[in-house]
């Protein structure tokens, strides 16, 4: 019989209801997280609708970079790029010789034009202690910006644009894998599992189930965003690989532990979102024991049929969660904020029993969805690694 925990049963060829739909999302999840761990991991979103799109946004930089000299008695600052500025805006120039503090100014009113701002000088530098006064700077020197101040009283607006980066399309995909068995076949068993907890499935479905499953995990990381047309007659979800664009390395080769944790943390780090969960390829457990940091199986429970849920760690991984991930290539590690990527469902996995036609049992089993993510720099993606030193 089915798994007891699984309380509706599962539908078969012999019941009147062979023409129902079984949802069995969830049951699947469970069962083949350790196959599909970026499934498992994501949280499920009910999302109505075949396509969508979101806009992405960046934050102001922290930054910017002098695009001519200096002079101590300039009251305006070229910029290469200035139009992020507003009255208020406090610099931080770079420091004239090491272990002396920069220059700091205070752009006054809205910028100029794209490039210059007007400025006052050595801001700090009548206070006790004394900051610095106005100094020289010279163009491709990098400038801090270190807040903006109010008067407490403005009445004019500088409103700040935000930085949108053009929407991403996002298509739902329909995953669909078919079966056909004979009676007699012995997949058509309920085959128990060694806790005595039994199988949610027979062997065919669950081979056919597994099959859907892994379509879904590895169109999540690789796959190619196309919408429908005429001549491919369906779409195609955008995967990880392809969303992630800021923080993605290719043809890594030989790295260094110290190169991988800034592979994938660094880049997110800077936009202020922390990897919480590391995809990775098989070969990177050898990888590991090369730079001395071998990965510690974590017991993490373990599922409703009492599958083991298991994890990895290692001590230079900053607590990030590290997955074994079957359907990434070799060579090949993903990091994502688990608390800003998930899979949009529009319909939960299913299974759809057939009617018997000369003893056979047919059905298939079918879902649509896509992976999301909110902003695609708060990822990274690292792949071609051929080596560790």
């Amino acid at each position: 019989m089915p798994n007891p925990a699984y309380i509706n049963g599962v539908f078969n060829a012999y019941g009147l209801n062979a023409t129902l739909p079984t949802p069995l999302e969830g049951v699947l999840t469970e069962w083949f997280w350790n196959q599909t761990p970026l499934w498992y991991r994501l949280p499920h979103v009910d999302y109505p609708v075949s396509q969508f799109s979101t806009g992405t946004y960046q934050y102001r930089p922290t930054t910017a970079t002098l695009g001519a000299n200096v002079l101590v008695g300039d009251t305006t600052l070229t910029l290469v790029d200035a139009s992020y500025l507003v009255d208020g805006d406090c610099l931080q120039l770079q420091p004239v010789a090491p272990a002396v503090d920069g220059e700091t100014v205070m752009v006054v009113g809205a910028p100029a034009s794209a490039t210059v701002v007007n400025v006052i000088r050595g801001i700090g530098s009548t206070s006790t202690p004394a900051g610095p006064a106005a100094s020289t700077g010279t163009a491709g020197q990098s400038v801090t910006l270190v807040g903006r101040m109010s008067t407490g009283r403005d009445t004019t607006l500088y409103p700040l644009s935000p930085d949108l980066i053009s929407p991403q399309q996002y298509y739902m995909g329909s995953f669909f894998q078919t079966y056909e068995v004979g009676e007699t076949d012995t997949t058509n068993e309920l085959v128990p599992t060694v806790d005595g907890t039994g199988n949610p499935l027979p062997g065919f479905q669950r081979i056919t189930a597994q099959n859907t499953l892994r379509d879904i995990e590895s169109n999540a990381f690789y796959g190619r965003g196309q919408a429908y047309s005429s001549t491919t007659k369906r779409q195609v979800p955008w995967g990880l690989r392809n969303l992630i664009q800021t923080n993605k390395t290719t043809g890594a080769g030989t790295i260094t532990q110290t190169q991988f944790t800034d592979m994938i943390f660094e880049g997110p780090a800077t936009k202020g979102s922390l990897v919480t969960d590391i995809f990775c390829s098989a070969n990177f457990m050898g990888y590991f024991n090369i730079w001395g940091s071998a990965a510690q199986r974590v017991e993490a429970g373990q599922t409703r049929f009492g599958v083991p849920i298991v994890y990895w760690t290692a001590p230079f991984l900053q607590d990030a969660r590290l997955w074994y991930a079957p359907m990434l290539q070799p060579g090949t590690a993903c990091g994502l904020n688990a608390n800003e990527a998930r899979f949009r469902v529009k319909t939960p996995v299913q299974h759809q029993p057939y009617p018997m036609i000369d003893q056979t049992f047919r059905g298939s089993f079918f879902g649509e969805n896509c992976v999301h993510v909110d902003a695609e720099y708060q990822h990274s993606w690292l792949e071609g690694v051929t080596g560790a030193q």
